[in-house]
């Protein structure tokens, strides 16, 4: 008897939100979410998310833009590298992405952050009110994640699928939701747990009162 192929669909929404925010108590930290800028007396920052796939006719070529892949096996490898931009008249910035997985009832096991290729020079910290929600702070660079204007980093290269799946996920979609967040470097030190050998192992933003830096968003649509 042949063995049924399991087809799986994953889906990406890149979210496209407005301008935003972030108030301490003696310093306004301007914040973006995606390419929206916000222009406030001095300066603003600016971030654009786009999303890249390696050529399937040339993967060693450059990337090409994201298309989401249709009627995947189980265990499949998926090159999806959703990329941010400081743009060219921003204020230098330190860049996180959110990244939130939807998985249907069937996948057994499901998809998690462990099963995204994301590289040392992130942080991984899950949301502790939302299941299946990651923050990831980028950290790299010679000033430990402070990005330039025209700085471009990816967020991650691929997903690989688990291979025990059964016939339950025939047809059915995971969808992986990136939404990228700037804030302003200067006037602004993002909160650092390290290991033993100086390592970062957790970060958060957090403003002068020790609470998250939190965006208000005043309009947004999806793409």
């Amino acid at each position: 008897m042949k063995k049924k192929k399991n087809l799986i669909k994953i889906i990406s929404i890149m979210a496209l939100l407005a301008v935003v925010i972030g108030i301490g108590a003696t310093l306004a930290y301007f914040t973006d979410y995606d390419f929206a800028s916000n222009i406030i007396g001095a300066g603003h920052v600016d971030i654009i998310l786009t999303e890249d796939m390696a050529d399937p006719e040339n993967p060693e070529g450059p990337a090409i833009p994201y298309v989401d892949p249709v009627n995947l096996e189980p265990g499949a490898v998926i090159s999806k590298m959703p990329k941010i931009t400081v743009a060219e008249d921003s204020l230098d910035s330190y860049v996180r992405a959110v990244v939130t997985v939807t998985n249907p009832e069937a996948a057994v096991p499901p998809v998690t952050i462990e099963n995204i290729d994301i590289d040392e020079n992130w942080v991984i910290v899950a949301d502790p009110k939302e299941s299946g929600t990651w923050y990831c702070y980028y950290i790299g660079g010679e000033d430990e994640g402070i990005l330039k204007a025209g700085d471009s980093v990816y967020v991650f290269n691929q997903i690989e699928l688990p291979g025990a799946w059964e016939l339950e996920m025939n047809d059915q979609k995971i969808l992986v939701d990136v939404v990228a967040q700037a804030v302003q470097a200067e006037g602004f030190t993002p909160t650092y747990q390290r290991d033993a050998g100086g390592n970062i192992i957790s970060c958060a933003w957090l403003n002068a009162d020790g609470e998250e830096v939190e965006a208000e968003v005043y309009a947004g649509t999806n793409k």
